[in-house]
């Protein structure tokens, strides 16, 4: 029986998929079949491959293997074994055979497991060193497992008899984040780069308000920030909604929103579709609007002030369907001093 070591190369350096990814084990199928029974659904950096005994879909930051619509078309006569995690939201364990969900858990803490048949598994799962923890995450008792996705790759080796290959995931090559993010960026000095990722961004779609930003001081950046996250919050339809007043509250406060409250919020927002969609006014769907503000409000606020305001202002753009100069004019009829900091 394969252990989480035997899947210890999925943590090397350069690996993005650590990050977020969803992990399909289907059995016995050929990648055809598969994608035949998937139907129209928009496949983004998502890959189908045949392996011995069956076939793996590997999705990047996806989550198409765990909508129940899904994997249970998938498991039509057969096992299917999910392994789903991301930095932004539980990650999660499906077991299906013949369109039945057996089991279905966190492979963080699998103590708490429901299905069919949920203690199916308990032997392999308790041989493979699973976490059977009862404790919550913010109790002292509690015991993280960083291992939890590999020993979930190797119990889903038991069940189908699909081995996960290394050479399926590819190593991302080491840059220079300085010269790849800055690369064609005229006047980039020190402190246009203390801008960071975000930063880099908009000196592509507007650089004279990048300028200005870097121009205006911290207090200013520190505004910027509160503003762009309160657009996004009027953006993405949330108000109203259970904890949204104590959400708005952190957001306007420049601070990141706390863990469990971000994530007590996150479960009384729409689900993600399938696939983006566009409203006929042009806007993005609110459930595609609200899994980015989801986002935007689970990551950490950076320490620099002003990669801190670039950042936010990205995230913002995103739900407005990268319409950035709408959401750069609406700044700066807020913000009048940013036209004469910007030449």
């Amino acid at each position: 029986m394969s252990t989480a070591d035997d899947y210890r190369w999925f943590q090397r350096d350069g690996n993005e998929f650590v990050l977020g990814f969803c992990l399909s084990f289907v059995k016995g199928l050929p990648a055809r079949e598969v994608i035949r029974r998937l139907g129209r659904v928009e496949l983004v950096d998502t890959t189908v491959t045949e392996v011995p005994g069956g076939t793996l879909m590997l999705e990047k930051n996806g989550g198409l293997g765990i909508r129940a619509r899904i994997n249970k078309r998938l498991s039509a006569g057969t096992d299917v074994v999910v392994v789903y995690d991301s930095e932004h939201s539980d990650a999660e364990l499906h077991w299906l055979r013949d369109g039945d969900a057996r089991l279905v858990c966190d492979p963080y803490a699998v103590n708490w497991r429901y299905g069919s048949d949920p203690d199916a598994l308990l032997g392999p799962m308790r041989r493979l060193g699973f976490n059977f923890s009862a404790a919550e995450a913010d109790d002292p008792a509690w015991v993280y497992d960083d291992d939890a996705p590999l020993r979930a790759f190797a119990l889903a080796e038991h069940v189908t008899g699909i081995r996960f290959p290394e050479e399926l995931v590819p190593v991302e090559a080491a840059v220079d984040d300085a010269e790849d993010l800055w690369a064609g960026v005229d006047g980039a000095d020190e402190r246009i780069r203390a801008a960071g990722p975000g930063g880099a961004y908009l000196a592509r779609t507007d650089l004279p308000l990048l300028l200005a930003l870097s121009r205006a001081g911290d207090p200013a950046c520190r505004e910027v920030l509160r503003w762009a996250r309160e657009w996004a919050f009027a953006k993405a339809e949330v108000a109203g909604r259970p904890d949204a007043d104590e959400v708005l509250g952190a957001l306007r406060s420049g601070a990141t929103v706390p863990d469990l409250l971000a994530h007590r919020f996150s479960e009384q927002l729409d689900p993600p579709p399938m696939a983006p969609d566009r409203q006929a006014d042009g806007r993005l769907d609110r459930g595609s609007r609200q899994m980015l503000f989801r986002e935007m409000m689970l990551n950490p606020v950076a320490a620099h002030p002003l990669a801190a305001a670039c950042d936010a202002l990205v995230a913002a753009a995103a739900l407005d369907t990268r319409r950035d100069q709408r959401l750069h004019t609406d700044l700066r009829r807020a913000f009048p001093q940013l036209d004469a900091l910007g030449h």
